[in-house]
């Protein structure tokens, strides 16, 4: 790999981490080809991609970016055989994917993500995978917001039934 060949992995690496909202660092040693191709299969269908690349050069394209925080050592991230997963839309629904798949395949290890300019190790990508979905969080919202309304109507209606038996009772002593 000659210099301009390095140069254009780094750049296409730049722009990858700008442009995604979520990159999940893997550590993929001892992986064969059918796993890694189940791998690909299943970040693919999540609207991801996974990039793998010589450790230094990504180590010199993530230098690159800037992060908001970080309370993690980032060279965590470039021991071993190390690739790159992208992802432009919600990083959460793919956390939980290759939460799931690290989980079956004991050659696939999540060693940390970048979200929202923050770099996270792998105990938080955890937290963060195990989160429930946002859909399933809003329909608890709903149901928070709903509940105060649902119990004044149960009130007021008791109201109503409690004078409707005290008129029937006074209908039936006559």
């Amino acid at each position: 790999m000659n210099r301009q060949e390095k140069l254009e992995v780094i750049n296409t690496l730049e722009k990858r981490f700008s442009s995604s909202k979520a990159a999940f660092v893997i550590s993929f040693k001892g992986m064969n080809v059918a796993q890694m191709e189940k791998l690909r299969k299943e970040v693919r269908n999540e609207g991801g991609c996974v990039q793998v690349a010589k450790a230094r050069l990504t180590k010199k394209a993530f230098q690159k970016i800037t992060l908001t925080d970080s309370v993690v050592d980032t060279n965590i991230f470039f021991k071993d055989q190390v690739g790159f997963i992208f992802v432009e839309t919600d990083g959460s629904r793919l956390a939980k994917t290759l939460y799931d798949l690290s989980q079956k395949d004991r050659f696939l290890k999540i060693v940390g993500c970048v979200m929202d300019n923050y770099a996270y190790d792998n105990a938080r990508f955890v937290q963060i995978a195990q989160l429930p979905s946002r859909e399933i969080i809003m329909g608890q919202l709903c149901g928070v917001l709903k509940a105060p309304i649902r119990n004044c109507v149960g009130v007021l209606n008791m109201v109503l039934l409690r004078l409707l038996l005290v008129l029937q009772q006074v209908a039936n002593n006559k």
